[in-house]
């Protein structure tokens, strides 16, 4: 997440690059976002230094997020200063993790990958 990795940097010891969103994400040692990195995955996820409602985010990965949203009870959703991906929650519903796993399978866009944890 953009802020909370924004908000420890400064306590973090000297680095060459500090990521996270996934890896979509990159800030240089001098705390610059690098943006010929960031840059490969615009098609995917938009500009990450956009400031756009998640309703109004036209990318792939925004309309997955939207189709999960709209599709699934039982789901939270958390897009909250993010850019370059997403969080789900099932909330231990065994229903909505067979269901969030069902539409990956089937409808997960070209480009996007998922991790669970």
């Amino acid at each position: 997440r953009k802020s909370t990795l924004l908000e420890r940097l400064p306590l973090l010891p000297s680095c060459d690059a500090a990521c996270c969103e996934t890896g979509s994400r990159v800030y240089l040692s001098d705390g610059t976002l690098d943006v010929q990195w960031a840059s490969r995955f615009e098609h995917v996820c938009g500009p990450l230094e956009r400031e756009l409602d998640v309703a109004e985010r036209p990318e792939p990965l925004w309309q997955f997020y939207r189709l999960l949203q709209g599709r699934l009870k039982g789901l939270k959703c958390d897009s909250r200063s993010y850019y370059g991906c997403f969080r789900v929650n099932t909330q231990a519903s065994a229903a909505a993790d067979e269901g969030l796993r069902a539409i990956i399978d089937q409808e997960l866009p070209a480009g996007i990958s998922w991790a669970m944890n």
